[in-house]
């Protein structure tokens, strides 16, 4: 029973359903990037014309919804491979465990170090049952710190440089003289520094 579930999850993550993920998740990324640079493009040709229209601004917040919108369906398959590296871990961590070890003991077939033979066992599988995709082992700690960069990316690189050119405008409208040290300012509250 064990020998057929390892052959199935080979088959799976090393055969064609896990080329067809990678080449998935790849063109998934692809995606996110391209609509990045957009969003970017979109940002700085709006931040280039003192005047921005509605049709403008329309765009770049529905981009930057549907790159948020799509973010979950394309993490929840990750996050469901994540939950099986997560049980994998539990298993390992439990294999490590004294009455464990006394079981290995019992059942093993090596006389050096008898106490660790269901434990290393365990770890060798661990390739064969938890997913990569792209290189990546996938956890929750990797998707989440995927996710988390490209929306700080999104924030550093469109958002902020907007709201930062919107409040400057502001500031000149009201009779603001010295520009510079009002986007210093502003970039210092704004930023965290």
């Amino acid at each position: 029973r064990s020998t057929y579930l390892l052959t199935v999850s080979r088959e799976l993550m090393y055969g064609n359903v896990g080329k067809a993920v990678n080449v998935c998740y790849l063109s998934i990324c692809g995606f996110y990037v391209v609509l990045l640079l957009r969003v970017l493009l979109l940002v700085a040709e709006a931040l280039s014309s003192r005047s921005v229209s509605a049709a403008a601004v329309y765009e770049v917040v529905l981009t930057v919804f549907i790159l948020l919108i799509s973010l979950l369906p394309a993490t929840q398959p990750l996050f469901a491979m994540a939950q099986q590296a997560m049980a994998w871990t539990a298993v390992e961590r439990a294999s490590a465990s004294e009455k464990r070890q006394l079981v290995s003991q019992v059942v093993s077939e090596r006389k050096d170090r008898p106490d660790r033979q269901l434990q290393e066992q365990h770890e060798a599988l661990r390739p064969l049952l938890v997913w990569s995709i792209m290189g990546l082992e996938v956890s929750y700690r990797t998707v989440s710190k995927l996710v988390g960069t490209y929306a700080a990316t999104l924030w550093a690189s469109v958002l902020l440089p907007a709201v930062l050119t919107k409040a400057t405008a502001l500031y000149e409208t009201a009779g603001g003289s010295d520009t510079a040290a009002f986007k210093d300012a502003a970039a210092g509250v704004i930023g965290g520094a």
